[in-house]
C-alpha cells in the first residue's frame, strides 16, 4: 500500500476546517446600530400603514425604509465581508429569523386591520412592537448565527 508522504494531515486539516467556520462565525458580528436601525425601518412600514392616512405619504414612507434597510444590508455586508442565506441555513438561527419573520408579517397585517377598522392607539402599540421586537430578536438572531457558522449549519457568503 502506497503512502503520500505531501498529503495533508486530515486531524490538522480538520482543525483548520474548524478554525476557519469560528473565525467566520466571529467575523459575522453586526455593528452595534444595525438592529435598531432595522427596528426604526420595520417600525416605519408598520406606522405608516397603520396610522398615515394619505396614501402617498405612506408609500413615501415605505419606499424610505426599505432604501434604509438596503443601506442597512449593503453596511452590514461592508462591515463583516459577509452575507447569510438563511434558506441553506439548518440551525436554530434559521428558527428565530422565521419566527421573527413571520410575527413581522402578523403586525403589518394588524397594521392594515387598524388602518381600516381599528382604534388609532392600537397602530402606535403595533409600531412600538415592531420595533423593540427588531432589538430583542436581533440579540437572540445573531449569537444563534455566529454559532451555526461555527457548527457548519450556516454556510455565509463573501461579498
Amino acid at each position: 500500500m502506497e503512502t503520500n508522504e505531501n498529503a495533508y494531515d486530515p486531524t490538522a486539516a480538520l482543525d483548520d476546517v474548524q478554525r476557519t467556520r469560528s473565525s467566520l462565525g466571529d467575523r459575522a458580528a453586526a455593528p452595534w446600530y444595525y438592529y435598531p436601525v432595522h427596528g426604526l425601518c420595520t417600525a416605519a412600514i408598520v406606522g405608516s400603514t397603520a396610522l398615515v392616512e394619505s396614501s402617498i405619504v405612506r408609500i413615501g414612507l415605505i419606499l424610505l425604509a426599505a432604501m434604509v434597510l438596503g443601506a442597512l444590508v449593503a453596511a452590514y455586508q461592508k462591515a463583516t465581508g459577509l452575507w447569510v442565506v438563511y434558506g441553506t441555513s439548518t440551525g436554530r438561527s434559521k428558527v428565530i429569523w422565521t419566527t421573527y419573520g413571520l410575527f413581522i408579517l402578523a403586525l403589518v397585517g394588524g397594521a392594515f386591520a387598524v388602518q381600516a377598522w381599528g382604534p388609532t392607539w392600537l397602530g402606535w402599540v403595533l409600531t412600538a412592537a415592531a420595533f423593540i421586537s427588531s432589538i430583542i430578536c436581533g440579540r437572540f438572531i445573531e449569537p444563534a448565527l455566529r454559532q451555526d457558522i461555527a457548527d457548519g449549519r450556516t454556510s455565509p457568503k463573501a461579498k
